[in-house]
């Protein structure tokens, strides 16, 4: 399709740069590369400060995002290495699973990109059946219809991205255990359906 074909370009592009051959993990049913190591990118500009925004925005095909959609997060030093991770956005909306790594020498260079990120072309906000709804499904399927009070109920909209698309969800969080363990609930945005049920621990 036409992303493989932006990525394979940009890989493309790099390689001549890097002057060596890049190694690359690239599952069939991406249309993207997961992983591409083997690189010692520079941008053109020395006086550059965001290297890792350059690199995004110098090879956007490599992830498939629009650079604006993709928020550094997390800028993790070592001694050896820098990593920034990003987190993919869709109208400032969180991708669940969403996020590119980058890896940077001492020097600046990028080495390495790690990416989850994924195509929203189709994605469909334009229903929605809002938070009061998504939270009271939450509550039925965990309590049993009408059983369960909104106590404390977290709710946000995020993109749930898998093999047949993506939709767009409202994630519920609902403290079980006091301070200690909740229920995550993924709802469909437009129909109120639920999608997923993880019990986890509270951090």
């Amino acid at each position: 399709g036409t992303q493989r074909a932006l990525a394979a370009a940009d890989l493309s592009r790099l390689e001549g740069a890097s002057g060596d051959r890049l190694r690359v993990l690239w599952p069939r049913l991406r249309a993207t590369p997961s992983r591409v190591s083997g690189l010692r990118w520079t941008p053109d500009d020395a006086a550059t400060q965001d290297v890792g925004a350059a690199f995004l925005a110098a090879f956007p095909g490599l992830t498939g995002a629009p650079p604006a959609a993709l928020e550094l997060i997390e800028t993790e030093g070592t001694r050896n290495r820098t990593i920034l991770r990003y987190q993919q956005r869709w109208q400032g909306i969180q991708v669940l699973g969403g996020q590119v790594i980058l890896s940077l020498d001492r020097s600046g260079r990028v080495l390495t990109m790690a990416s989850s990120t994924t195509g929203l072309v189709g994605l469909d906000s334009s229903r929605d059946v809002g938070r009061e709804v998504a939270v009271r499904a939450a509550l039925d399927r965990i309590h049993g219809e009408g059983r369960g009070a909104d106590l404390g109920a977290r709710a946000a909209r995020v993109v749930l991205a898998g093999p047949g698309g993506a939709v767009l969800a409202w994630r519920v969080v609902v403290p079980t255990v006091p301070m200690i363990q909740k229920i995550v609930c993924l709802v469909d945005a437009a129909s109120g359906e639920i999608l997923t049920v993880t019990d986890a621990v509270i951090r």
